[in-house]
Formats: C-alpha cells, sequence, structure tokens
C-alpha cells in the first residue's frame, strides 16, 4: 500500500503563536512518547536551522509548526520537554530543535535501534515497508523548505515522517527485546544527548574543499579573502554559500588567478548569476589578499599528529598491521554474528589507535579505562575487549611516534 498522506488528511502549517499555544496544549493531553522530526534547508539558506517542526503523539494528532512565523518555543517545551521523543537519525535534528529551546529529556532513536537489531536497510522508508507492508510517498526531502507557503504534496511528506514513528518504535523494541539488546539501544540514547557539541572551527574558510592546491601563503589568503567575503554576503542576504559560488570555482581563481576584472568575469561560477552581480566585491577581496605584507599573510595549518593510512602501516609499523588486521577480521566475523554494521560494534578510529599503540598492561581492566576514554559504551566495551585483548596480545611492541599523513 501506498501512503500519500496521512490517515488524518493533509496537516496545516501552524504560523503564529496562539497557534503554538493550542498545539503544546493538545499535545499536553495526549499520551505515551511523542514523534518529532525537522526539515531543513541548508543547501537554500544560510545556516542549517529549522523551517518546519514535525509532532505528533497519540491522542492528539500531527502537528506542523513553522519556526520562521513563531516568536518562542517555550510552551511547547514544557508541554513535550518531559516526554521521551522518537526520531530517526536524530543526531541530524537535535542540534536544529535545541536552537529554538527545544530539547527531550530522553530519545528512541529508530535509526540507531535498527542498526542494533541488525536490519539490513535502516532508512525510515524501509523499516516502515518493512514493518507495516506501507510505501510512504516521498521526494522531497532535499526541497527548499524555506518557501512559504508550503504546497500540500510537501506538508504531507512532511507529515509522514512521523505518522508512523510511534508504531515503529514499538515493533523495535520488540525486535530488540528478542535479542536482549534493549540496554544497548538505550546506552547509545543515552549518549547521543550527552555527547559534546562539536567545537567551532577557528579558521572555517580552512575547510575548503581542495584547499591543498594552495602552494603558498600568498594563496592561503586569497583562499581566506574569498571565503570570508562569500561568507559575510552569504550570511546578510541568507542563503547557502554555495548559492554565490562553490569552493571548486573559488579554487581555481587560487590556482589560475586572473590579471584582470575581465578574466575574473569569464572564469566558471563567476560569470553569472549572484557571483557576476558582485564582481567587484571578489575582485576587490583578491586584490586585498595579494597587497597583504608578508606578516600578514596566513600559514600553512598545523596539523595535530595522526596516525598513518592503514595501507602504510605494514612499512611504518609492522606489529602494528598485523594486531589491525587481526581486529579487523574478528571484528567482521562478530559484525556478521550480530548484524550489526562493524563501525557501530566500535568505533573504527578507536581500534586504528589501540591496535597502534596499545597499553603495555593488556588487562581487560586497561583496557575498559581506554575505550571509556573514548566514550565506548559499556555494551561495546564488553565486545570489543576480547576482541583488542587477542589482537594486540600476541605482538606487542613499542610503536613509532604517530605520523602526519601529510
Amino acid at each position: 500500500m501506498r501512503l500519500t498522506q496521512p490517515k488524518a488528511g493533509t496537516p496545516e502549517v501552524s504560523s503564529t503563536q496562539s497557534a503554538l499555544d493550542e498545539a503544546a496544549s493538545r499535545l499536553a493531553e495526549g499520551t505515551g512518547p511523542i514523534a518529532v522530526d525537522a526539515e531543513r534547508a541548508g543547501s537554500y539558506r544560510y545556516d542549517h536551522r529549522a523551517m518546519l517542526v514535525q509532532i505528533k503523539r497519540t491522542g492528539s494528532g500531527t502537528f506542523l509548526l513553522d519556526p520562521e512565523s513563531i516568536d518562542s518555543f517555550g510552551p511547547l517545551q514544557e508541554a513535550i520537554g518531559p516526554q521521551e521523543w522518537i526520531l530517526h537519525s536524530a543526531n541530524q535534528d537535535l542540534p536544529c530543535l535545541a536552537d529554538l529551546g527545544l530539547r527531550p529529556a530522553s530519545v528512541f532513536d529508530t535509526e540507531i535501534a535498527a542498526k542494533l537489531a541488525g536490519r539490513e536497510r535502516v532508512g525510515l522508508a524501509s523499516l516502515v515497508e518493512q514493518d507495516f507492508g506501507v510505501e510512504l510517498g516521498k521526494g522531497y526531502g532535499a526541497a527548499d523548505w524555506s518557501k512559504r507557503p508550503i504546497p500540500p504534496n510537501w506538508r504531507n511528506y512532511a507529515a509522514l515522517d512521523v505518522e508512523l514513528l510511534i508504531e515503529l518504535r514499538e515493533k523495535l523494541i520488540a525486535n530488540l527485546d528478542s535479542l536482549g539488546r534493549r540496554e544497548w539501544a538505550e546506552q547509545e540514547f543515552t549518549e547521543l544527548l550527552a555527547a559534546p557539541a562539536k567545537p567551532r572551527e577557528e579558521e572555517p574558510w580552512r575547510a575548503t574543499k581542495r584547499i591543498s592546491l594552495a602552494r603558498n601563503p600568498q594563496q592561503l589568503a586569497i583562499v581566506r579573502a574569498l571565503w570570508t567575503s562569500r561568507d559575510e554576503l552569504a550570511r546578510a542576504k541568507d542563503i547557502a554559500p554555495i548559492r554565490i559560488f562553490r569552493d571548486d570555482a573559488l579554487m581555481s581563481v587560487v590556482t589560475n588567478p586572473p590579471k584582470t576584472r575581465r578574466e575574473l568575469r569569464r572564469m566558471p561560477g563567476f560569470d553569472q548569476g549572484r557571483a557576476l552581480s558582485g564582481l567587484n566585491r571578489w575582485w576587490t577581496a583578491i586584490e586585498d589578499a595579494r597587497a597583504l605584507p608578508a606578516d600578514q599573510l596566513p600559514k600553512k595549518a598545523r596539523r595535530e599528529p595522526t596516525l598513518p593510512r592503514a595501507n602504510q602501516w605494514s612499512d611504518k609499523n609492522p606489529d602494528a598491521a598485523e594486531r589491525l588486521a587481526t581486529a579487523r577480521e574478528l571484528l567482521a566475523a562478530k559484525s556478521e554474528e550480530t548484524g550489526i554494521p562493524v563501525e557501530n560494534l566500535v568505533v573504527p578510529a578507536t581500534v586504528r589507535e589501540v591496535c597502534w599503540a596499545p597499553p603495555s598492561d593488556l588487562s581487560p581492566s586497561t583496557l575498559t579505562h581506554e575505550l571509556r576514554q573514548r566514550r565506548a559504551r559499556p555494551w561495546q566495551i564488553e565486545i570489543a575487549v576480547p576482541i583488542l585483548d587477542e589482537a594486540c596480545s600476541e605482538r606487542v611492541s613499542l610503536p613509532e611516534d604517530p605520523i602526519s599523513e601529510g
């Protein structure tokens, strides 16, 4: 069966404070956990803020809420904050919901639960089809959700994202219970809320794609100048920076620098659209970067020491290469046995770090400490400690200092 709209029909968008207050009141009167989702427009707008919030609760119905028009989500937080929230791929939506003041006390992530239950396909549409024989009408995930008014077919798409989350949770709980893994899932959900926020980059322009093509400080200065000017304009106009020009266009200016405005105007990415309308802006940024004195030019980033790529280990640290090969083989077997992806059994970077420089004391308590330091959950530690012990116990030697991947 193909589901193209919620059973209760196409919901309207609540776009006033009074409508939000009414939704909060009705949700407070419902029962059980609350299905939550959000839509963003990161490919169109400057940031990844929520452009639509979808909520459903048994006995309350489904609500579509417009963050761009509502003054305060405080009443909604008060109504649903103490309840368990059900989300799919929660780490995608929790940050933008937190920006609205919406923070759950506890969560149930259907994607994580499905992985721990050994499901092969863990997308929401796949899970709904597997468990309910229902094909969701999809297709607007990459749409410009800042568009107003939101078309009815988009509203249906958004509402369907929460239509069966409550029932899916029950299916997955039964699945986890039958495997004895519900506690594993609860540990993962706790970590979702406890994990520290990703620190803000001090020099975000250094994340420009293909920046390694900038070979000298002046070229880096041009990257910085163009990136910063584009970012300021994007912020002011509330559009995604890539809508002005893409990183590959920026780097083409760096690697094949134009000598005149006319040459810049002919370059791909600067020959049409918003980039062309701001041509003087970009030329000024380039000229300003070229005029900087040597002491104001950016330096090559100093990279923290990192482990070599795994395919280089045989030459740089043969014992570590053997440890890693053994650990990977054992983890692959455990993944096959449990149906859980290897990367969910234990973070691959953790395996590499321990195999490169295992502790001199390979006791379970020491390995447990090493894994806890890397935020492994108790269920992961129970699985990983015997595997790492077996992989590391036969060949332990002092490694060289970590070598940068350059």
